[in-house]
C-alpha cells in the first residue's frame, strides 16, 4: 500500500479521477462496509464507503446528505481519521473527462437530493437481486455517492479508449456501493 502525506495535483490526482474514502468507526460507515465486503472489513482491511469525482485542484463533486454538491477536497485530504484513495479510469480521454465533469457538475449545480431511501434498499435486499432493475427504494431523481459515480461512469463510457467492464453497464447504478466500484476489475488503470 502506498501512502502519500501530501498528494500533489497533476501528479497524484487529476480532474476526472475518482476518489474513495474510508473512515473507520462511524455507524453509517460501518454499515456500508459490512454490506460491501464483510470479510474484508472484519479482517481490518479498508473498505471504501464514500466516493465521488475529482473536478479540480481542490474541488470534488459528491452526493452526500442532503444534496449533491461541489466541495473542497483539502479537508478530506487533511482529515487524519480518513483514508483517501484516488483511482484513474482505464482509457480516460480528455473528452471523457469533460463529459464526466459536465454531467456530475450539472447534477451538483442543480442540487439534486441525496437518495437516502435507496441505501435502505441494500439492507432489505438479497445480493442476488441486485441487478439491471433499479433498487426498489431508489428515487430516479436522487443519487447517493456511488450511484452518482456509477451513473456518470456509464454515461461517459463510450468516450474512453478502454471498454468498461460488462458488470458496470449491466448493473443499475442504484445497486453499486463505493467498494464495488473501487474493486471492479478492468475499470481502473493498473499502477
Amino acid at each position: 500500500m502506498l501512502a502519500l502525506v501530501q498528494p500533489r495535483y497533476g501528479i497524484h490526482y487529476l480532474p476526472g479521477d475518482a476518489f474513495f474514502t474510508w473512515q473507520p468507526g462511524g455507524f453509517l460507515t460501518q454499515s456500508i462496509a459490512l454490506e460491501s465486503d464483510r470479510a474484508r472489513y472484519e479482517a481490518g482491511l479498508p473498505v471504501p464507503t464514500h466516493c465521488g469525482v475529482i473536478s479540480g485542484q481542490d474541488e470534488i463533486i459528491e452526493a452526500t446528505w442532503p444534496k449533491a454538491r461541489r466541495t473542497a477536497m483539502r479537508p478530506l485530504m487533511e482529515d487524519g481519521r480518513r483514508f483517501v484513495i484516488v483511482k484513474r479510469l482505464a482509457g480516460q480521454t480528455q473528452a471523457s473527462v469533460e463529459a464526466m465533469l459536465k454531467l456530475a457538475g450539472d447534477l451538483a449545480d442543480q442540487g439534486v437530493d441525496y437518495d437516502a431511501g435507496a441505501l435502505f434498499g441494500f439492507t432489505l435486499s438479497r445480493p442476488e437481486r441486485r441487478g439491471e432493475k433499479p433498487n426498489f427504494l431508489e428515487d430516479p431523481e436522487e443519487y447517493f455517492c456511488s450511484e452518482l459515480l456509477a451513473f456518470v461512469l456509464r454515461e461517459t463510457a463510450a468516450l474512453r479508449t478502454t471498454p468498461p467492464p460488462a458488470a458496470l453497464m449491466k448493473r443499475h447504478p442504484s445497486w453499486w456501493t463505493p467498494y464495488d466500484l473501487y474493486a471492479l476489475e478492468g475499470l481502473w488503470e493498473v499502477c
